[in-house]
């Protein structure tokens, strides 16, 4: 384990100053001008809303060259044209239950099966994202108000947990990428303790080709921690579970302003299994060991990006159990 730490620690100094030159190389460098500005909730229909609407903040001056010269990774948002829809999906935060959703809103007959499928033209669940559009119609969408932006992200020491349980201590078959991406094999991966988990997630991070998307830091996904200024609201999936019910009310309101059929969007219901699945999922079991003290705030360190970009109350860490308690959600 102190090995492992060790080479996550020096390997993450290499990769960062090397990281640091080729991103100014490269032109890659984030202006000051385009920074993130602070999430301003001027939307407080939803308490569960992390931004509100958008503030229309200025756009930097060379907008489609600096688009241009980022990581394709704000390219991965799903698009639904007919309905003006941006969507950005976060692995482990209800993925697969907004991907019904929007293959609902796209008209597909089975929305409702399994989503998680390439279709002839390689589209999973025969949705596009951005990336399969013309770089300067992708550009041009982000730009415009018009167009309705989301996110749905995930309390992280509440993901990192969830993707444990069902990644490692849910494995059921080998799985090459997860062997990789925690730089183990199959046999150890089922015995794997979370003390190693995190310890691998850590090393991980620093070879952003392992990765996983499913404990990725949410800031990467589709680029949110640069590009947080076009999403007209971001959610979260909060860890006490009587309270997420309210996401997809949340979600299925913020569709309905601008939907022709606002009635229809808001009075939609999934069916019972996939309507199940962000109130009571088996990745929530509360009889593996998961976090102490230690692991708590060593998650909280490694997560910290998501937390300052998100604007998210960190949780507590304690000595005794639970080790872990999270913040009360504002009031309604």
């Amino acid at each position: 384990m102190k090995t492992v730490s060790i080479i996550a620690t020096l390997t993450g100094v290499a990769f960062g100053t090397w990281s640091a030159w080729k991103a100014f190389a490269q032109g890659w460098a984030l202006p000051r001008s385009a920074a993130p500005a602070a999430l301003e909730r001027s939307n407080p229909g939803c308490r569960l809303d992390l931004k509100g609407e958008a503030s229309g903040m200025s756009q930097p001056a060379a907008f489609d060259s600096w688009y241009a010269n980022q990581s394709d990774a704000w390219l991965a948002p799903f698009v639904i044209p007919s309905r003006r829809i941006v969507f950005c999906d976060v692995q482990k935060a209800g993925s697969s239950r907004w991907l019904r959703l929007l293959r609902w809103l796209a008209g597909s007959p089975d929305w409702d099966g399994n989503p998680h499928f390439l279709d002839s033209e390689g589209h999973p669940g025969g949705l596009r994202r951005l990336e399969h559009l013309p770089r300067e119609e992708a550009v041009q969408i982000m730009r415009d108000p018009k167009w309705t932006k989301i996110a749905v992200v995930r309390d992280p020491l509440d993901r990192l947990r969830s993707a444990y349980l069902d990644r490692v201590v849910g494995a059921t078959e080998p799985n090459e990428i997860f062997e990789k991406r925690l730089f183990a094999h199959y046999q150890s991966l089922a015995s794997m303790s979370f003390s190693d988990f995190l310890a691998r997630v850590e090393l991980g991070m620093h070879f952003l080709e392992n990765e996983d998307v499913h404990w990725q830091r949410q800031s990467r996904r589709c680029d949110l921690g640069k590009f947080l200024p076009l999403y007209h609201h971001v959610f979260i999936i909060p860890p006490d579970k009587s309270a997420r019910a309210e996401v997809s009310d949340c979600v299925l309101e913020a569709l309905a302003k601008t939907a022709p059929n606002p009635a229809e969007v808001r009075n939609f219901s999934m069916t019972s299994r996939a309507s199940e699945s962000l109130v009571a999922h088996r990745t929530d079991a509360e009889s593996h060991s998961t976090y102490d003290e230690e692991l708590c705030l060593k998650a909280r360190q490694l997560y910290a990006e998501d937390y300052e970009v998100f604007q998210m109350q960190r949780p507590t860490c304690l000595a005794t159990s639970p080790h872990v308690t999270w913040p009360s959600l504002p009031s309604l």
